[in-house]
Parts: structure tokens; C-alpha cells; sequence
């Protein structure tokens, strides 16, 4: 309870308000955290600040000059220490700027019209409350104006000795209250006087230390082994009124502590005194032995962190370059110091031979923000050298204002040349250097761009599946099938125009992309691809295979997808084969669509069928953890089962519902089942965490995200327990509308996974913007790592890219032990797989625990 309500709560109340508000001198009480609980009428007219606007509020907030005044100390003591102090005129001049209420405006008076004050502040210490601090202001402006009258008439003086004595009792009390230690020495080093602070610093009563030498107290760091002559140490130092010199104190129980001591001298009677001022400086020298050890420690990490450090001051010239910096940029620390940024720092654009450094300097000086280098720079050493960089311009900054430049940055030349070989990979195949089938539908994508803008553009995609290639394989093994597929992907090359596009779809499928050419010129080309498949001769271990090829051409306009091309090339292909193979046929949309389109409109309502009647089910599957983490992860998978009692797999029906706008419902089905089982297997496994896998169409649906909301708060799931993964494809081509979707569901705390990480690497850059949790290995790589040398690294990169974001990494299609040991090397976070962890029915599984 503080003292204001104290009052308040006894009779003597609005007798203590009447003597607070008559009584002529200022009062104020602050409470244990410096803020103001009382400030009497004297104040608010002598500051001109209403009681109103005081309570509550802190001295220097109130006087901003007062921030760190002696006054603030003092009263700091007080309330910490219960040492009371008085603040006299002569030394401490006016600390508060208090007015005449006579005087109208205080706007523009100068400190000489300020009123002259005396200072008292005491403790107060109340029974159970903590202690407070009583700050009394007294007017002493008219004793100073007289005293000030009466030192010009120095031969008036003697008829005012009273005044004398009363400021000897001032000084006195400033003495004993002082938070200073404050010693009088004899000439001849003999203490006279000992004040308070003096006891607590040196632990040796007044009465016991009187009469001693100086030197029983103070010892010279400079001659530690000598004793202190007071002489001598004024002789030595040249000691005059202001000057401070460090030494150390001997206190009672001969521990030392560091001091700071200045001396004066003075003169009483003709006799030469001293006066010794010391202060305990143990908590200073802490803080700079911690400031040193900081120091020491920075020092120690610039030299040691792998990324080149340099600072440049405010005018442009080179100050410091860590080890790493020097080996870059051929340059040692002392030869570079002082020289300009553009002479030690030279930086250009690949394709450029600007130098960038001076420029990038400039600008970060003047906008006063980190600046990262572009992407591309090159850094040419002393010895011109070549590395690619990255690294960022960021000012350096004390008291707001920039006194130089950080540069730091680090070498990614053999990042940039695995990033450029993880491209070259992820956009061809690996077998036979033509591109693979992303890269395929990438290049078939932007031809159909450009068709909606060209009018008169042409553009004709094949489907090739080779004939009788299985007999191969199933005759010679897998590896003579690699060798011709090399062969024949060499040769059909040569057959391909000029600037024109020859894919390796998957197996011994391929592609081709003629742009500027109808169907009739690119009716010749297929011809001549069929005729070279037809006349090549495999041989493998004197034996002779011939091939045939089954091509479906497709002359494409603007409204057609990549996805309907290759699928009306797929089905003219499909028509080809079914002709008697080895030969060429044209797509009409009437005669392959109709086929298709009953196809899938047969699974369209077998899937409608699913919905109406509930035979969808999820399966269960975990994901295993290599890493020490909170949650148990699991990933429910749909399947689709019939009237009979069959199942069917998800890429049997998926095509068809995509095609047929399904997915959403499908996906509604899913989340809600999903959600609607999450609290029974809480209760079994309260660190669970269910990923949930989502279509790119239901981003694409307004109503999908209000759903999930729904479905989350209509089964009181908490939403940092559920994962949804969206494929990489997904996340790319509908990078807006999957960013929005997850940045609503990631407030919640839901998380966030990209499936089949990988074999969409060249969209990187779309999809390290997204706030993702985990990354999922594409099973195409994770199957291989064993015994292919490129698969294996590409796990490895993604596992590393994933670490650069942030995120954990799954691998999917862990099918051995052995795959499960090298991911475990490699330092993959969880792994997935029929391997390792076996595909349960849901409700099974649910029942089983």
C-alpha cells in the first residue's frame, strides 16, 4: 500500500493535504520504482506542471534535463540504500528549472531567472512498504542574491558569521551524505577527516582511521611494492583540482579494490591541507575487463567464421579484413588498411567490368540499410583471381549516426557451378543428355504463350513410344536397354531441325516439340524419325534387335494447355499403336477425344459414385524420424474402392477428376475424414502430427479455404498438429494462390510441406519464397541413391538445400534398409517408404490401439 493511500485511509488526511498544499517549500515523493506519488501545490506553481500531469511519471520524463544529474544518483541512493543527502545552491546550481509564479511565461527565460534551491532527500522507510524517497525544495533564490551582494562587500562580511556557520553545517552534512569517499590530509599525509562513504569503502570506522597515515589506505599500481607518499604522488603526477588517477584501496580485511582518487589542496589558517576524493570503481572495472573480454571474443570469431569480414570507414578506406577476407581478395590487412574500397574490394557483374564496390559503398552510406550484392558478382582478387560472391553492404552505426561500412560475404563459386550442374540435371535426362519430360512441358508451355500472342504462329508436338523395346530389356537386362537408348537418342538427334526440341519423356517414350511448323511440314520430320528407328539395328552380345516407332503428332493453337497437347499426342500415339505399331497418326479431336473422354467420363462416375456412397478410405502410414523431435508423423494416403470389394489407386482416377473439376470434392472428403478421426487418435498419440495432401484445383476453388477453417474449428483440431502437402508443381504454377492459402493457414499454425521436391528443381526460386516447414524427396531419386552416383547427389543437395531454408526434409519411397542407413548419412529427417513402414487401412489401424 503506498503512502498516498495510507493517508487516505486515516482521519489526519485532509490534514495532510491542507499541510502539503500551504506548506512553503516543494515536495515531492517517489515510490520504490522512481515514479511520482506525491507533488504539493508548491511545485505546480513553481514548475508549472499540474499535480495531475506529475503523478505517475518520472522525474527526468517531467525535467528531461535531469537525466543522469548527480540529483538522480542521489536519490537512486536514497531509495536503494537509505542514505539521505542534501543538494546544496553553491555546488550543485539549481537542478530543477522552478520559476517565480510571478513570472507569466517560461518559454523564453534564460537560467538566470531560475529560482536558486536547496535540496534535501531522505529515505522514508514505512513498516511492511518499501522504501520510498522525500525530495524537499526549498526557495533559497534571495539568500543567494545576498550572499552574492554581500561577498562585493567583502569588509561587510563579519556581521554575517552566523551565515558562515550555517553554511559550514551545509557543508558538513554534504560531507557525511556525499557518496563519494572524502578525506582531509595533513601536509604530512596524516587523515584528519573521514566521511561516511569512506567507511563503507575502505570497511574502517572514522574513529579508528583519524591520526593514521594516508598510505595505511592507498596503494600507487604504478609502485605497488613502495608505500604511498603523498609528496611524492603529487610530485610524480603533477596532481591539480579535476585530475583523477586510478589506485587501489586497502579495506579492513586487506582485500584491495580499485579506486579513483583526485586531490586538492586548500589552505586553513596558513596551514596547507589536502582533500582526497575517492570512489569505488570495482563495478566500472568489471564492466571494462567484460567489454575487453567481448572484445577479445569478436576478434577471436572474425578470425575464425568462414565468411570474409572488411570495415570501411565513413570516407571510403579499407580499416580491417579478417583471414578469410585476406585470401579472397589477395590482400593482407596491413597492406589494404587506408587503402580505397574499389582498390582492395574489386567487384563487377559477370558480363561487366564496371567495378560495383565504390557504387554499392555510396549507397549504403546514403540510404543507411543492408544491402545485399547482387546476384552474379564477381570478385577479382590482387593476383586476379576470380570468385563468384554473396554477401551483403550494412552500415555501421553508434549514436545513430553511420561511421562506416561491414562487408561481409563468402565464396559461392562451387555453389554456383553445383547449382548449374543440379539444373542441368533436374531439366535433363540423366541417360541419354536430351531434356527429360519437366523441361519438355516447360519449353511446350511458353510455345503455347506465344501462340496467344501471335496469331500466325504454328506449332506441331510427337509422341514417340518405341516398338519392341520390352524384348530388349526382358532379352539383355536394363543395362542394354540404357545402351540403346543412348544409341538411338544420339542418332534420332541428328534427325531433328535446327533450334527444334527432342525429349525423353520416361522410359522409351519421347517427345518432340517442332515450333513454326504446321502439321503437313512436320508430317516429314515424323517420317523421317519413324524411318530411322525402323532401319537402326541394336546389337547387344551378337544378337540383332530391330525397333519400330508409334508416333502421335498434334498440330496445337492457343487453346490448347501443355497438358491437353502431350495428352491428344499420347492419344494419337495410343491410336498408333493400336493401328499395327510402326506408324504415324494425326490427332483429330473428334475421333481420339471422344475415346478419351468416354474413358474418363466412365471413371468420372465411378468417382461420383465413390462420393455419393462413401467408398473412398485412407490409408495409414508413418513417417519415420532420424532426428530427436516432438512429433510423430503420419501421412494419410486415399484410395478408392468399388461395389466388389476392389481397390483402386489414386493415379487411376485422379487424371479423370482433375480433368472433371472433382478434386475440391475429393479433397472436402478428404480434410473433413481426416479432421473427423484426429481426436481419437490424439487421445492414443497426443504428439501427433497428420499430413494431409491437397490439389492444386482445390486452391484454385474460393470456397476451399473457408472449408478447412470450418472443419478445423468444427472438430476442435489444434491446427499446429496438421501438416497439408502440396505437391512442387503445384506450389509452382499456382505459386499466388498456394502462397495466400498458406499464409491464412500458417496464422493458425498450420504447417506446410512441398511434395516431390525435386524433379521441378529449375522452379527453386518460386518455391524457397514460400513459408514452408518440410520438404519431401521425389521417390525417384531416393530409390537410385544405392547404385546411381547422380541420384545419390541430388538427394544430398535437396537435403542441403532444405537445411539453407530452414526446413526439415522428408525422403519418400524408403523400400530397403540400406537406403534407410545412407539418408541417415547423408542427414535426412525423416524418411517414408513401404520399406520401412507398412500402409494401413485407417479404421484398422484406429481400432488397433
Amino acid at each position: 500500500m503506498s503512502p498516498t493511500k495510507v493517508l487516505q485511509d486515516t482521519a489526519l488526511y485532509p490534514l495532510a493535504s491542507a499541510v502539503l498544499g500551504e506548506c512553503n517549500l516543494g515536495i515531492i515523493v517517489l515510490d520504490e520504482n522512481a515514479d511520482v506519488i506525491i507533488w504539493n501545490h508548491w511545485m505546480s506553481q513553481h514548475s508549472r506542471i499540474p499535480a495531475g500531469l506529475a503523478l505517475n511519471q518520472k522525474l527526468e520524463t517531467l525535467f528531461p534535463e535531469l537525466e543522469n544529474s548527480r540529483l538522480l544518483k542521489t536519490l537512486e541512493a536514497a531509495v536503494l540504500r537509505g542514505l539521505a543527502a542534501v543538494l546544496s545552491q553553491s555546488l550543485h546550481k539549481a537542478p530543477f528549472p522552478l520559476y517565480r509564479p510571478e513570472l507569466k511565461s517560461i518559454q523564453n527565460l534564460d537560467k538566470s531567472e531560475r529560482m536558486q534551491q536547496n535540496i534535501t532527500i531522505t529515505p522514508l522507510c514505512l513498516p511492511n512498504l518499501p522504501r520510498y524517497g522525500l525530495i524537499q525544495i526549498t526557495d533559497v533564490s534571495q539568500g543567494v542574491r545576498r550572499e552574492t551582494l554581500l561577498r562585493s562587500k567583502a569588509d561587510e562580511m563579519h556581521v554575517l558569521a552566523h551565515e558562515y556557520h550555517e553554511n559550514e553545517l551545509y557543508l558538513k552534512a554534504i560531507l557525511e551524505n556525499a557518496l563519494d569517499g572524502i578525506i582531509t590530509i595533513s601536509e604530512q599525509g596524516i587523515i584528519e577527516t573521514f566521511n561516511c562513504a569512506a567507511e563503507q569503502i575502505f570497511q574502517q570506522r572514522t574513529k579508528d582511521i583519524i591520526g593514521s597515515g594516508i598510505d595505511q589506505l592507498i596503494i600507487d599500481p604504478q609502485f605497488p611494492e613502495e608505500v604511498f607518499e603523498l609528496q611524492h604522488y603529487l610530485q610524480v603526477y603533477k596532481t591539480f583540482i579535476g585530475s583523477v588517477h586510478e589506485v587501489w584501496g586497502r579495506c579492513s580485511d586487506t582485500k584491495l579494490i580499485p579506486l579513483e582518487l583526485s586531490i586538492s589542496e586548500m589552505w586553513i589558517n596558513e596551514r596547507r591541507k589536502f582533500i582526497a576524493i575517492l570512489r569505488d570503481i570495482t563495478d566500472r572495472k568489471r564492466i571494462q575487463d567484460e567489454l575487453r573480454r567481448e572484445k577479445e571474443q569478436a576478434q577471436i570469431t572474425l578470425q575464425s567464421i568462414g565468411d570474409a569480414v572488411i570495415t570501411v570507414d565513413a570516407m571510403g578506406k579499407i580499416q580491417y579484413l579478417n583471414p578469410v577476407a585476406e585470401q579472397l581478395t589477395g590482400w593482407r590487412t596491413e597492406d589494404a588498411a587506408r587503402q580505397d574500397i574499389s582498390k582492395v574490394l574489386r567487384l563487377q557483374l559477370q558480363y561487366h567490368k564496371a567495378l560495383l564496390s565504390h557504387s554499392i559503398y555510396q549507397r549504403c552510406l546514403s540510404e543507411g540499410q543492408t544491402l545485399a550484392l547482387p546476384h552474379g558478382v564477381l570478385l577479382l582478387s590482387r593476383q586476379e583471381q576470380q570468385f563468384f560472391i554473396e554477401g551483403t553492404f550494412s552500415p555501421l552505426k553508434i549514436n545513430s549516426e553511420i561511421t562506416g561500412i561491414v562487408i561481409a560475404f563468402h565464396d559461392v563459386t562451387q555453389a554456383l557451378k553445383m547449382a548449374h550442374e543440379v539444373n542441368y540435371r533436374a531439366t535433363h535426362d540423366a541417360l541419354t543428355g536430351l531434356i527429360n519430360r519437366l523441361e519438355f512441358e516447360n519449353r511446350l508451355d511458353k510455345a503455347i504463350q506465344k501462340l496467344q500472342h501471335q496469331a500466325e504462329a504454328k506449332c506441331t508436338v510427337f509422341y514417340i513410344d518405341l516398338d519392341q523395346f520390352k524384348i530388349v530389356n526382358d532379352t539383355c537386362r536394363h543395362i542394354a536397354g540404357d545402351r540403346l537408348l543412348q544409341q538411338l537418342s544420339a542418332l534420332l538427334q541428328t534427325k531433328i531441325p535446327e533450334n527444334q526440341t527432342l525429349a525423353r519423356l520416361g522410359g522409351d517414350e519421347f517427345g518432340v516439340l517442332l515450333e513454326g511448323h504446321d502439321v503437313s511440314s512436320a508430317l516429314l520430320v515424323a517420317e523421317a524419325l519413324r524411318k530411322t528407328i525402323s532401319e537402326f539395328r541394336f546389337v547387344w552380345e551378337n544378337k540383332i534387335f530391330p525397333l519400330g516407332a508409334s508416333i502421335g503428332v498434334v498440330e496445337i493453337d492457343q487453346h490448347f494447355d501443355k497438358y491437353a497437347a502431350l495428352s491428344a499426342a499420347d492419344t494419337a500415339c495410343f491410336a498408333a499403336k493400336e493401328a499395327g505399331r510402326n506408324c504415324i497418326l494425326v490427332y483429330h479431336p473428334d475421333d481420339a477425344e471422344s475415346i478419351l473422354r468416354r474413358q474418363q467420363m466412365t471413371m468420372t462416375t465411378r468417382i461420383t459414385n465413390a462420393l455419393e456412397k462413401n467408398l473412398f478410405f485412407l490409408v495409414y502410414q508413418e513417417i519415420k524420424s532420424l532426428i530427436v523431435q516432438p512429433y510423430h508423423h503420419i501421412e494419410l494416403l486415399l484410395r478408392m474402392s468399388d461395389e466388389e470389394g476392389g481397390v483402386t489407386p489414386p493415379m487411376s482416377f485422379i487424371p479423370a477428376a482433375e480433368r472433371y473439376n472433382l478434386m475440391p470434392r475429393i479433397d472436402q472428403w478428404v480434410v473433413e475424414n481426416a479432421l473427423r478421426h484426429y481426436a481419437l487418435l490424439f487421445k492414443k498419440q497426443q504428439n501427433l502430427l497428420m499430413h494431409i495432401n491437397l490439389s492444386s484445383a482445390s486452391l484454385g476453388n474460393e470456397y476451399f479455404l473457408d472449408f478447412v477453417l470450418t472443419q478445423l474449428a468444427r472438430y476442435a483440431v489444434n491446427p499446429s498438429r496438421i501438416c497439408f502437402e502440396l505437391t512442387e508443381t503445384t506450389a509452382t504454377v499456382h505459386y499466388g494462390k498456394a502462397l495466400k492459402f498458406i499464409e491464412k493457414l500458417k496464422a493458425l499454425g498450420c504447417r506446410f510441406a512441398i511434395d516431390d521436391f525435386g524433379s521441378g528443381l529449375s522452379s527453386f526460386k518460386n518455391i524457397k519464397g514460400l513459408p514452408i516447414d518440410y520438404i519431401k524427396i521425389d521417390g525417384l531419386f531416393v530409390r537410385g541413391l544405392l547404385d546411381d552416383k547422380i541420384d545419390y547427389a541430388m538427394v544430398e543437395t535437396i537435403n542441403h538445400i532444405g537445411k539453407l531454408m530452414g526446413v526439415e526434409t522428408i525422403a519418400e519411397s524408403v523400400e530397403s534398409s540400406e537406403i534407410l542407413e545412407k539418408l541417415r548419412e547423408i542427414g535426412v529427417d525423416h524418411v517414408q517408404g513401404i520399406g520401412i513402414c507398412t500402409q494401413i487401412p485407417l479404421n484398422e489401424f484406429i481400432y488397433s490401439l
